[in-house]
């Protein structure tokens, strides 16, 4: 998943029309830069996604089956579908795992 942010020469952060393909991005800009918090809270999310982690699965030592998120430790099971088994995203921590 790409960044739902993106920042113009002059500084300005805005939200990526890309991500949102029926909107234009001449649409989204004039209601961030328009709206005071609408414009905070886009600032915010365009520091959090720089901040984001990045993690692996790793083998568990005690139990075969359980894998675990190398930022937080949260334990998943790879072979069960309806649950943790397929995240890409630690659902505890948010860090993308790597491949």
């Amino acid at each position: 998943m790409s960044r739902l942010t993106k920042v113009y020469k002059n500084g300005k952060v805005t939200i990526d029309a890309e991500q949102f393909p029926p909107i234009s991005q001449e649409a989204i800009d004039r209601e961030v830069f328009n709206s005071e918090p609408i414009r905070a809270a886009v600032e915010c999310l365009a520091e959090l996604e720089d901040e984001k982690s990045y993690g692996k699965w790793k083998q568990s030592d005690l139990l075969p089956d359980i894998i675990s998120c190398s930022e937080c430790g949260c334990q998943r099971n790879p072979k069960f579908k309806l649950g943790l088994g397929h995240y890409q995203y630690c659902p505890n921590c948010g860090a993308k795992m790597e491949e």
